[in-house]
């Protein structure tokens, strides 16, 4: 600072209070700080943002209109500093503020700080298991199925490389797990390998294991045909098309019954019908 900015020491400082500069408001004198031969003279100010804080004499002498650049109120550029072409994000405080930068950059450059920097991935894990709850919550807010839908689609062949690099990273901990969960729901595996061959015939429909279940209890646990009592297990009983998919059936749970291996081994693609007439 040169000498002439400088503010000596003396006792008829100005008298500021209840004035205006831009969007302070002078409340009181504040504090002083005490330099050889000078002094800097502060002065408690009210922004129109709602902020209360201390202003050197100095720069309110200057022309300060705002408690700082930081304030909602600083008139601020709304295009992205990087890229120069989108514009900036607005801020998930919900205040009104903005972001740095525009979303795609500023997910990129937390993205490198994330592979950069092990303080950062650090503190990031440690926020998220303090605050569990507060972030699920906030991640179901942001969900959305549609635009979920159409990024995949967007970037496909990057969620493939994506995939396939983590695969062969992770193998033996994948392979480990997926036939932990294979044992553990069987009735969900044998309902998958039913909808992949449907869809390997250019068929239509699908059905879940949730769909199985409800035939069992419709048809209180018997085949469809000759009403024999079936068992529950991976071959405990057949799910039999009652129109054929080479007939043109479909995969729905309305076409679907539960029936013994003998009845649907004999049933080859005959209709429901056209066999109950050769069985009855």
């Amino acid at each position: 600072m040169s000498a002439s900015m400088r503010e000596p020491i003396r006792s008829d400082v100005l008298h500021l209070e209840g004035q205006k500069f831009g969007n302070l408001t002078v409340l009181h004198r504040g504090k002083v700080k005490e330099y050889p031969g000078t002094a800097h003279w502060y002065w408690v100010c009210r922004c129109d943002c709602g902020n209360v804080k201390q202003i050197p004499q100095l720069s309110l002498r200057k022309g300060q209109l705002f408690c700082s650049k930081s304030c909602s109120l600083y008139p601020r550029s709304t295009v992205c500093p990087l890229c120069q072409e989108r514009q900036r994000a607005v801020s998930s405080t919900g205040h009104g503020g903005m972001r740095s930068y525009c979303r795609e950059c500023d997910r990129e450059w937390k993205r490198k700080k994330w592979q950069s920097d092990p303080k950062y991935r650090a503190y990031a894990k440690q926020w998220i298991e303090e605050n569990r709850e507060h972030y699920n919550a906030r991640a179901r807010g942001y969900y959305n199925p549609e635009k979920s839908r159409q990024y995949y689609v967007k970037n496909k062949e990057r969620y493939r490389k994506w995939g396939h690099a983590y695969y062969q990273k992770h193998k033996e901990q994948h392979n480990l797990q997926t036939k932990q969960w294979r044992e553990e729901n069987p009735d969900v595996v044998r309902s998958m390998v039913r909808n992949y061959r449907t869809r390997k015939r250019n068929a239509t429909g699908s059905h879940t294991a949730d769909d199985i279940r409800r035939l069992w209890w419709f048809q209180m646990g018997r085949c469809q045909y000759c009403g024999k009592k079936l068992h529950h297990g991976m071959r405990g009983f057949h799910v039999d098309h009652m129109q054929p998919l080479s007939r043109g059936g479909s995969n729905d749970p309305a076409n679907l019954a539960l029936a013994c291996g003998r009845c649907n081994d004999s049933k080859h693609n005959k209709t429901s019908t056209e066999f109950l007439a050769l069985v009855t």
